[in-house]
């Protein structure tokens, strides 16, 4: 459930520009995921949206919904806490 939560906070991070430029010099050590898709979800506003790591040759499909109100929290020691009532499904294989 935290690395759902996790990759959520990733994929929102590539549409939110304050969360990416805050942590620009962490973001930039990190390795990357690829981007290889977005398609229509089973259910009104919901997308399975579709990420390579080149790294391990996995792919990965996140079921998400297409819309998210963002909400989040910081706690004293200035973490943010992303909130949403709707966590998504995450499936990966390996291709490679």
């Amino acid at each position: 459930m935290r690395t759902v939560m996790l990759i959520i906070a990733l994929l929102l991070s590539l549409t939110i520009p304050s969360f990416a430029q805050n942590n620009s010099n962490s973001q930039n050590s990190l390795p990357s995921l690829i981007f290889d898709g977005k398609f229509k979800g089973p259910f009104r506003e919901t997308v399975i949206v579709r990420i390579y790591d080149p790294t391990y040759g996995v792919v990965c499909y996140l079921y998400i919904p297409n819309n998210v109100s963002l909400k989040t929290s910081i706690d004293s020691s200035g973490i943010h806490t992303f909130l949403t009532s709707f966590a998504g499904n995450i499936s990966c294989v390996k291709i490679k």
